[in-house]
Parts: C-alpha cells; structure tokens; sequence
C-alpha cells in the first residue's frame, strides 16, 4: 500500500511540476502591465495555426488587429512571451533609432557544432559580429557588382523561358510553376552564388538540386521543439536544418574556394566576391538607396551611423568557415523567397491581364534598347509590379529583434526588458486598410512616382528595416525581374481550370505560401508546335478492342452465372464442383500471378538495372516440384475449401482465425495496388481517368466473380491469358520493325552492362545476384503458389492431383513465357531510349510509366493496337483482383463466419453469402484505393507484405505438415514473430530509402536530350544504415519462413510438445507421415466438417 501510495505521489509530481512549466508565463504580460491576448495552453497566442485549422497569416493578422489601437502589446509562441509593435512610429525607434538596443535577431535557435553554417551566418550573429561581418559584406552587394552577376542570372532566366516554350506538352497540359520556379531559382543562385553550372529545370533528379529541396526541410517536432526549448535544442545539438544537406553545401563550397586558392581561379559570382571580402579587397561605393520607403533624411543618417566601421574593426578575420556560412545563407534564404515571390506574380500576372499586357509592352520596349543591369533598373513600371506583389505577399510574415539592454518606451512608462524577444509584423501592416486602401486589390498603382511619397514611414517593410535590413535584398529582386522579364517576353500566362481563384494560401507557420492549385496555370501564347507522343490518345478502334475485353469477361461471368450451372451450391461457386479443366487452370494460376505491376515493373527493371533479375526465371523451375509434392497432396487429402481450415484441424482455431485475418487484411491493400499502380502509369500516356479506370476494373471483376463464382474466375483468366499474350507479342513484333535486332539490342545492352545473369557474390545486401534471386525468389513463389488462398484454391477445382499437377506445369511455362517476353521488352526500350532517358527529360514521372509510353511512340498511329496493349494490363489486374476476391470471400465464408462466429448456412445460402462477399470485397478494394492515392509511398511496403505473409504462412504450413511436435502456441508465436521481423526490416529500408540514406542507383542511361543534363549523384553513405535494412527485399519471404519455424519450434518445446501418436495422419504431409504409424482417423468428406 505505501508503494502504491508512493507511486501515485511521484506521478502526481511530475503532473504538477509539468502544469507549473507550462503556465510559468503565462502572467508576464500582466506583471509588466502590458496589455496582452490570453493564450491558449501550450499552444500560446496562435492557436488556430499552430494545429493547423487556419492559415498563420490569417491568425497572425487578427492578433495584429487586437493589438493596433495599443501600439504594442503581448503575445505568446507556443510559451515564450513576444513583445508585438503595431505602431510604425516605434518600429522606426527600435530598428534605426535605437538600433543599439536591438541589434540582435532572436536568441540563437542552434548551435555552432550542431550546424556549423547556418551558426555563423549573418541572420543570426550578434552584436559586434554581426557589425563587422555585414561592414565587410554590404560591398558585395553594391550595382556595381551585381552588374557581374548579371549574365549569369540573365542565362538561367532565358534558358528558363525557353523551356516554358518548348515544353511537348505545352499545348494540353497547364504547369504547376511554382515546382518549375523553384528549379529555376535553383539553377540562378547556384550560378550566381556558388559559380556552379546547373540545370535543375529540364533535371530535377540533380544531385544539387535534389539536397538544396532539404534546405529548408525542418519537420514539425524539430521545428516545435526549437521554438518551445531553444536554449536545450542548442545544448544538445539539434540542428535546423538536416546534417547531411549543410555537409554537402560546406564540402562543395570549401572545395570550390580551395580551388579558387589553389589554381588563381576567378569567377564574377558571389562566392568570389565573399573571397574579396575575406581579404579585404572590396572597395566600399556609392550605394543605391536602399532604405524603407518613406525614411526621412534624419532616419537615413541614422541608418548609416551604425553601420560605421568602429576601431578594431579591421583587424578581425572573416575565416573559410564564415565565407561558408554566408554562402549557404545566401542560398537559403533566396531558394524558396524568390521562386515564391515569382510564384505570386505569376499568379497575379494571369489574373490581371491588362497589367500584364503593359509590363509586356515596357519589356518589349527594354529588348528593342537592349537588356541590361541599368536599363532593368530603370524599368518603372517592372519596379511598380514587383513591389505591390511584395506588398500583398512580403517573403516573411513578421521579422523580429532581441532587446539587448533595457529599453523605456517613448511616450509611455512601459520598459522592455534585455532578453525579450520582438514582433515587427510585416503582413498586417502591409494589409491593413488604413495604409493601403482596399489592401486585397493588386494595384501597382500604388509605387507611382506621385503615390509613393504618401506612403507612411515603416509600414512597407518586405525586406525589414533599419540596419538589419536584407542584404540580398538587390540580388533578389534582380533574379525576380530578370526571370519575369524573359518569362513575359515569350509566354502569355492564363488562367486554367486547376487554378484557385481566389488564391488560397497554405495552413504553414510564419510563411507566406501558396496552397494547392494556386501555381497551375495555362501559358497561351509561349506553346510551340513541338508535341509529343504521349498525346497519342485512344482512338476509337482502341475504346472498341479495350470495350470488347471487358464485355467478353462480364459476359462469361453471365454464362455460369444465368444459364450454365447457376452457382447455386457453395462448392459450385468456390470450387467449381471440382472438375475444373487442368488448360483452363494452368492459364488462369498464370494470369492470377501476372499482375499489372509485373508487366509495367519487369521491363522497367531491365530498363533500370539490367538482367539479373531474369533469373528468377530458374525459380519457377523449382515451384513445380515444391507445391505438386510438398504441400498440395496434404491440402487435397483434406478435401478443404479454404486453406486455413487446415490450421484448425490441426492446431486450434485461434490460428485458423490469425492467418485468415492477416489474408484478408494483406489482399485487400494489394488488391487495391495492383489496380491503382497501373491505372496510375496509364494515365499520363493514354488519358484514362485513375478512379474511372479503377472503378471499371472492380466493377467488372465484381460482376463476373460474383456472379458466375471460380469457373467464371478461371474461364474469365483464360480469355485474359489469350489477350496478354497478344499484347505483348504485337508489342514485340512491333518493336523489332521499329527498333532493332536481337543481336543490336543485345549489344546496346552489353555496352551499358545492363547484361548479368551470375553475380556470384553471396553478400545478401546486394539487392540481385545469383543467390537472392535462386534462394529469396524462390521461396516467394513457393510460398506464393503453396501458401495463399487464390492459388491453393484453384488447385483444388482440379479433379485429381494428376490435373492439378499438370496445371501447375502449364503455370510455370506460361510464366516463363510472359516474363521472358517482358524481360526482352525491357531490353529493346533501352535500345529504343539510349540516347535520351525520358524520366530525365521528364517526359515520365515514374518508371512504371515507360512501357505505355514506349508503346504509345512505337504503335500510336496504328489504331488498335494501343487499346489491345491496354486492354492486356487491365486483363492482367482483372485476373489478379478476380481471384482475390473468390479467394477472399471463400476465406471469409469458412474461416471467419464458420470457424469464428460458428455460422453454417445452408448450402444454397452459402452460395448467396459468397457472392455478396465477393461483391461487398470489390466495394472496399475500390474505396481502398483513395487511401493509397495519399499514401503513395506505401506501395512498395504493401507489395512486399505479400510475399512476407506468405513466407510466414508457409513456415507455419511446414511446421504443421513436417514436424509434428510442433503445437498451437508455436504456430501463432511463431507466425507473429517471423511476420514481424521481415516486416521490420522491410519498414526500416522504407524509411531509409525516403530519408536518402539509402538509394538504387540506376545503370547508365542517356542523357543526349538536347535540354537535359546529367550530374553523378552523391553516394549514401552506407555505414549509417543498419545492415539489416540494406538486405536484399528478396529475402524477406525466406526470412519470414525461417523464423516462423525456428521461433515454433521454441516455443513449442517450451510449452509442451504435441504428441506426434494424438494427431491425425492426414494432417501430416504423405512424405513423413509413414513414420508415424497410427490408425487414421476416419474423415467423412461428405460431413459439415470438410465442406459445404
């Protein structure tokens, strides 16, 4: 009792001690007698935002609101009290007045071991570091000197608007820009910044282009955690932003200086000039006016004294690593600015047509004279549109400032106290109406040279004010006009279907950004004629061959539905009476295992990584023998509908229960993958709708599974072998007229080395060699043809194990034929796409789309030919889901209403219950398929569930027919724990994969496209990812086998071992059970137990 009593005290504790953490604030405000708004616990004054129900401007500006009559008050983020100014008269006091009160940005968020470079850079330095550091710099950014990095923006810009007019889809697809401005604005400070050559644009799969997305990468605990525990973050080293990506910018540029050093390298960018500053070469100039509109002459005086150089000041070293630090700062803080800040424009641009027309009209005006620095800064009326999309949408909501010393508010009794963290909110001020009448139009009228002067002091501020104004401020608007400038010049932007209008902006903290379906826009005039075979779409006769497909496959389903035979027994419909033909069989276990991600994934594996998967051609070899000797004569002595009756009979019903479950919950997630994946690759290149075609595949394999039960499933399979067949065969004929030889293919292969049959290395972290593909591949088609309902279901239609054994046969050649066909098809796209890789040239998104799209080049003009290509992957996911669903509903029929809920209907009930199983199983493989179109990265996870169930499941089966000492509490632990640890290794790599510490690394591809480039990309470094997450996907089957049997026989010792003398013979397989001489337990076939 006194434990207990102690127990709850300590919790009770903890409780209080949290309460008190939380709510220690929350009375600052009212002890400094600061009017302040009451926040919410925990989440502080912007509530709403924080839990994402509201965009944070829209919170932010209420608060504002609450606040202005005051001018300044209170507000909490998250629990730290912020000081709020809502009166531009003190904005202009704290940030050039008293400048020296408040020279420091916010407290340091992250330390200088945990990042090194976003530490050191100017956003962030204090006090006389800062001052000197940004002395030292404020050169760099004078005209003059953006006058040498003028070609290089002025070439990313045109480059950029080339590629808008001549993109092959041009004429029926808008663009999202706002993807396309962020490769853009990539390639501009890469240039510009780093002197570094990229073309992110027409390559998003650059290596730089692809760390420099991670940039601003923070992630909502990370982010969360800085804000509410800043100083304990710093402690322990998190970092801002992800170690990996300020490795990568801290290697490239310390390289790039180091060779700059070395070879008396120089390049007019801003990395050379951070190098001059660094040495003290830049001559301090003249500058251009660079304060707030509206700075009187005192202010600007001001401005200018605290940025005077102090004595000593020379003296101090700007050392590599701070050149560095301002280097990645300057990218940072330009990357997603200025492509956003296009992005506004754009969008403001297509809205607002007469603008648009006459900033086209002064950009046609400043071609004719000749582009260049001076005559773009000259340009008014640019200058006039850019600044009121900085107005309506500035790049930060708020900037801040630190009190470093104690600061008495003019006019007022109020102190702001050293330490105390300040709001300067940039967005309301610039929307509020008092300042700017009907803030919500887009007037550039506003920034005339008549009606700027009428602009109040300090309430335009997109780029702050005072001293610690932006100093990229000119570099980023140059990249911004330049790029608007050339975009206009050749492009017409509209509006489209997919655009939001009114805007809508996103539910993200302290940005300003655009929310979905903002940036797609049409861009008119700028389409050229080039085209694109992808546009390729159905022409009649393809709806007619593809209509035919589907008509032919209900209308078999109708036949043994109405007329023959009416499934009115549930043997007639789950077993077909078992007289089912050994042909019809062997094509329909061939189609059933040919999915539509088979077809598209074969040949884009030897597309992407050469042969060696063809291997496992060899192991269908095995899967005869194994399922024919091993396994299936136990199943059909039994005389069982569902596979897991057996589990039943010869453990307990509780595992009966679990692996009926897990099949029904794993065939429902891939059912909907192998209908989605496919739907999805046939979208881009022939127009189908992925929920029309969705929904068509699971109607129609409704309709005739349920109706016409297995015969309709495996008649409907063999009719759906015959149009796979002629598919792929066309498709080949084709492509040899098209293409090449046999031995051309084969030699473009070879010198590629995409050709490889015997890696012999035995490391099983190689994703494909000799030894997973004959071990894991192997077991996966074992298991898959003698451990999962769909296939042991068909088998047992057959009349004697004779026909079952010479179906299995036909199985195994169709396979090799279909994948043999894919394997070479494969091949030959390579040969066809040597020269230019289309996912490079970004005429697919994914690899799965290119064999539509090799079919759609090779045979669009042939009508016809398209649709029977097509027809062939839906009559492959048709196969797959109609088998799945018979399986599923004959699973949950025995297993779940009988085993589980001990409900026998009558025979001919049984029936009714099965079609309406059937159908209700297509209904949710359908509505599954809206889950995995937001769960997209899934799919790869899902699919490698299949083999990992039924490796698991073929363990237990193994433990259960080939030892029989094993008892119940093995099997269930034994499945649970094997299930779980390939699960866990697949689920690692996944994570893995998605965070880039692991990647596959594609065979080389061609990259002669004419507007793509290539970069070698960086290698993972591997020693940070656990060995078991790098085994190869193929061993996860066998993984699953083994544990499961090696965890069953444990615990089987452990708890009790079954007396092999108490089991019934039947149950073991034909093999053993000689050795265990019993009298065998009378089985009646006809009884309630082994059938309905």
């Amino acid at each position: 009792m006194v434990d207990c009593w102690t127990s709850v005290g300590l919790i009770a504790a903890v409780f209080i001690l949290i309460y008190f953490y939380v709510t220690r604030n929350n009375d600052y405000w009212s002890k400094r007698g600061i009017r302040f708004i009451k926040p919410t616990p925990l989440l502080g004054s912007f509530s709403e935002a924080v839990l994402s129900k509201r965009p944070f401007v829209e919170v932010f500006n209420e608060r504002y609101l609450e606040l202005k009559p005051h001018g300044f008050g209170g507000v909490f983020e998250l629990l730290r009290p912020i000081f709020m100014i809502t009166s531009p008269e003190l904005i202009r006091d704290i940030t050039v007045k008293s400048f020296d009160h408040f020279i420091d940005r916010r407290d340091a968020i992250t330390s200088t071991d945990a990042d090194p470079l976003f530490s050191r850079s100017l956003v962030l330095l204090k006090g006389d570091e800062w001052r000197v550091m940004r002395t030292k710099l404020s050169p760099a950014f004078t005209g003059s000197k953006l006058r040498g990095l003028f070609p290089h923006i002025s070439k990313c810009a045109e480059r950029f608007s080339k590629f808008l007019s001549t993109r092959k889809d041009a004429k029926t697809n808008p663009i999202e820009l706002k993807s396309a401005f962020t490769r853009m604005t990539n390639d501009m400070i890469a240039s510009a910044a780093f002197g570094m050559e990229t073309n992110a644009v027409q390559n998003p799969y650059e290596e730089f282009y692809q760390f420099s997305q991670n940039v601003a990468n923070f992630g909502t605990l990370r982010t969360l955690s800085i804000m509410c525990f800043p100083n304990l973050m710093a402690k322990l080293g998190v970092s801002i932003t992800p170690k990996k990506v300020t490795d990568y910018f801290r290697k490239i540029i310390k390289a790039t200086m180091e060779f700059r050093t070395k070879e008396n390298v120089s390049r007019q960018d801003m990395l050379q000039l951070l190098m001059a500053a660094q040495k003290g070469q830049l001559r301090k100039e003249a500058e251009e006016d660079i304060g707030t509109i509206g700075e009187d002459a005192a202010d600007s005086k001001m401005h200018k004294i605290h940025m005077t150089a102090k004595k000593g000041d020379a003296g101090r070293v700007i050392s590599d690593e701070d050149i560095a630090a301002q280097a990645f700062i300057f990218f940072f803080a330009g990357f997603d600015t200025v492509s956003t800040l296009l992005s506004f424009l754009a969008y403001e641009m297509a809205v607002n047509t007469e603008i648009q027309e006459r900033l086209r009209d002064e950009i046609k005006a400043t071609f004719q004279q000749g582009l260049s620095y001076d005559s773009v800064v000259n340009m008014k009326y640019l200058d006039m549109v850019v600044s009121e999309v900085l107005r309506k949408y500035p790049p930060n909501m708020t900037t801040d400032r630190t009190c470093v010393k104690n600061y008495k508010i003019p006019g007022t009794d109020k102190v702001i106290e050293a330490g105390t963290t300040l709001y300067i909110p940039i967005f309301p001020l610039q929307r509020d109406p008092e300042y700017f009448p009907n803030p919500d139009k887009f007037d550039p009228e506003r920034f005339s040279d008549e009606n700027k002067a009428n602009i109040r002091p300090y309430t335009y501020l997109p780029f702050g004010s005072g001293p610690r104004i932006c100093i990229g401020m000119r570099l980023a608007l140059l990249e911004v006009k330049l790029c608007l400038i050339y975009m206009l010049a050749t492009c017409d932007l509209r509006v489209c279907a997919k655009t939001d209008v009114p805007l809508k902006l996103a539910k993200t903290a302290r940005w300003i950004v655009f929310g979905r379906g903002n940036g797609i826009m049409d861009l008119g005039e700028c389409t050229s004629g080039g085209g694109s075979l992808r546009n390729h779409l159905f022409a009649w006769q393809d709806y007619c061959v593809f209509a035919v497909v589907l008509l032919v496959s209900v209308g078999i389903g109708v036949f043994h539905g109405c007329f023959k035979g009416k499934q009115k027994t549930t043997s007639e419909f789950l077993l077909g009476n078992r007289k089912m033909s050994y042909w019809a069989l062997g094509a329909s276990l061939t189609v059933g295992f040919t999915s539509a991600v088979a077809l598209l994934g074969n040949t884009a594996e030897m597309y992407n990584f050469g042969t060696q998967y063809a291997l496992t051609l060899v192991c269908f070899l095995l899967v005869v023998p194994a399922t024919c000797y091993l396994y299936l004569p136990t199943f059909r002595s039994l005389q069982i509908t569902s596979i897991y009756e057996y589990f039943d009979r010869r453990y307990c019903n509780k595992t009966r229960l679990l692996m009926s479950t897990l099949f029904v919950i794993q065939s429902l997630l891939y059912l909907s993958v192998v209908v989605y994946a496919p739907a999805l690759a046939l979208r881009q290149v022939t127009g189908l709708d992925v929920i029309f075609a969705s929904a068509l595949i699971f109607a129609v394999c409704v309709a005739y599974s349920s109706l016409g039960g297995i015969k309709a499933v495996v008649w409907s399979d063999t009719f759906q072998f015959t149009i796979i067949m002629a598919a792929l065969i066309m498709v080949l004929i084709r492509g040899f007229a098209v293409d090449a030889s046999v031995s051309e293919v084969w030699q473009t292969a070879k010198s590629t080395a995409r050709i490889e049959l015997f890696n012999m290395d035995s490391d099983p972290r190689i994703r494909h060699s000799f030894w997973t593909l004959i071990i894991g591949a192997s077991f996966y088609w074992i298991a898959m043809n003698s451990a999962t309902q769909s296939s042991v279901q068909r088998l047992m239609t057959a009349p004697s194990n004779k026909h079952a054994t010479w179906a299995m046969c036909l199985s195994c050649l169709g396979m090799i034929t279909i994948y043999s066909i894919t394997f070479y098809l494969g091949l030959v796209m390579y040969h066809h796409f040597k020269d230019c890789d289309p996912l490079l040239n970004k005429e697919v998104e994914a690899t799965d789309q290119l064999l539509p799209l090799y079919v759609m080049e090779i045979a669009g003009s042939l009508p016809g030919l398209p649709g029977l290509f097509v027809a062939g992957v839906f009559s492959a996911a048709l196969s797959t889901v109609s088998s799945g669903l018979n399986a599923l509903a004959a699973s949950t029929l025995r297993d779940i209403l009988a085993g589980g809920f001990r409900y026998k209907p009558s025979d001919a009930r049984g029936a009714l219950i099965s079609k309406a199983l059937s159908a209700l199983y297509g209904v949710i493989g359908f509505a599954l398929i809206f889950l995995v179109m937001q769960l997209g990265g899934i799919l790869q996870v899902t699919i490698s569930l299949n083999g990992m169930l039924a490796g698991a499941a073929l363990g237990t089966f193994t433990m259960g027919m080939y030892i029989p000492w094993s008892n119940a509490k093995g099997a269930i632990v034994g499945t649970i724990v094997g299930l779980a640890t390939s699960l866990w290794l697949c689920i690692g790599a996944q994570v893995a994969s998605f965070s880039g510490r692991l990647s596959l690394q594609r065979r080389l591809v061609g990259t002669d496209c004419g507007n793509c480039s290539i970069t070698v990309p960086l290698q993972p470094d591997l020693d940070l990812v656990f060995d078991g997450y790098r085994i190869s996907y193929l061993y996860y089957s066998p993984i699953a086998f083994v544990v499961t049997i090696v965890v069953g026989v444990i615990v089987s010792g452990l708890t009790g071992w079954e007396k092999p003398a108490s089991l019934d013979p039947s149950l073991l397989s034909p093999i053993i059970r000689g050795r265990f001489k019993r009298r065998l337990k009378v089985i009646d076939l006809n009884s309630k137990d082994s059938g309905f």
